[in-house]
């Protein structure tokens, strides 16, 4: 609906039956005031940040918009990404990784249509009908990674 993409600040939160999503993510339970949250890393956080829809969705849109405004270089395209999801260019190694990553994921898709397809089909953002979707498919688990990262998700 209209609110689809509004920010959890104006999420309508009923005492009873808070949004599943942010009690995974450790919310507070608004029962008293609270300064400031707990950081906690438990393998259910993993599971829902990995395959909860709306996460699965922004690593998708992170993955269009990179794909649409970076230049076709591989090596380019992960320092834009990297950038955009933890503020910082990525060491050779990391960006060696998400090469490699990246490669395997190609591949996988390339092969397996259906499964890009279905990774596509998550959320309500559209994909633009001109897409290579095997390509944006390889682009969302790499976003979807960088996303995960610890550093995306925590401010020390």
């Amino acid at each position: 609906g209209d609110g689809l993409y509004r920010r959890g600040f104006y999420t309508y939160w009923k005492r009873q039956v808070p949004p599943p999503s942010m009690l995974q993510l450790d919310a507070p339970t608004r029962e008293t005031c609270t300064l400031r949250r707990q950081r906690t890393n438990t393998p259910l956080q993993a599971l829902a940040l990995l395959n909860d829809t709306q996460f699965v969705e922004a690593a998708r849109v992170l993955a269009q918009r990179v794909l649409s405004s970076t230049p076709a270089s591989d090596h380019a395209r992960i320092t834009a990404a990297f950038r955009r999801a933890v503020a910082r260019e990525p060491s050779d190694s990391e960006t060696q990784s998400l090469l490699r990553l990246l490669s395997a994921e190609r591949l996988r898709f390339q092969q397996d249509r259906a499964a890009a397809d279905a990774l596509l089909s998550v959320g309500e953002w559209p994909v633009p009908g001109e897409t290579n979707r095997s390509e944006l498919a390889a682009w969302t688990v790499l976003a979807n990674v960088l996303l995960n990262l610890d550093e995306a998700l925590s401010r020390e």
